[in-house]
């Protein structure tokens, strides 16, 4: 064995004691929620965005919660320059509201998002756009004098093995365990998860 091919491989050995290939957790999505990861990209990205319509269709049969978005009513916009609320239509020059529900006195907008690793224009774009309608909402006549509370909504339970971006990590997120204590349910993370794969078979 000449010089090279012994420094070649010395020098593997010590490329791998120092970093160990070991099995390491894929980021979780959406898709691995469901327990379907043999979903292709298309589908995966139709299976997030049923997440809205499955958060407003549960708000909407709730009996202590008032829902502005509701599950048949797929357009809520925020006009920003009157601060009033409209439905319907394509909202041009407005901004779209995912979630807005009402329970105990107090008023949520919330943003759904799927994937909270957003690149360095939409992570900010996402974090003003609910600070503007939060505004907007403590600035409309039907919320005088209520408390309004503005954040982006995870349809995972906590941040454990969760990408999020430098700027996602300033925003105000609301994971679905906190957004769960909001109803008196004693719902933890492995029942949750367990109930979002047996919803996963439907698919």
């Amino acid at each position: 064995m000449n010089k090279f091919e012994e420094t070649f491989r010395s020098t593997w050995s010590s490329v791998i004691s120092n970093n160990p290939i070991t099995d390491t957790v894929s980021p979780l999505s959406v898709a691995e929620l469901f327990g379907r990861k043999d979903l292709n990209q298309g589908q995966r990205i139709k299976l997030g965005n049923r997440m809205e319509k499955l958060v407003n269709g549960t708000l909407d049969n709730l009996p202590d919660v008032k829902s502005w978005k509701g599950f048949f009513n797929p357009n809520l916009w925020m006009n920003t320059t009157t601060n009033e609320l409209t439905s319907g239509g394509n909202g041009k020059g407005e901004k779209d509201v995912d979630v807005l529900f009402e329970k105990d006195g107090i008023v949520y907008y919330l943003e759904v998002k799927n994937n909270l690793n957003l690149d360095t224009e939409k992570g900010p774009e996402t974090i003003e756009k609910v600070g503007i309608v939060t505004e907007c909402l403590r600035n409309n006549l039907e919320f005088k004098g209520k408390e309004i509370v503005g954040k982006v909504l995870s349809m995972f339970w906590d941040n454990k093995n969760v990408p999020i971006s430098g700027s996602m990590k300033k925003s105000n997120i609301m994971w679905f365990s906190e957004f769960v204590k909001l109803f008196d349910t004693n719902l933890n993370k492995k029942e949750y998860e367990s109930i979002c794969k047996k919803m996963g078979e439907e698919i």
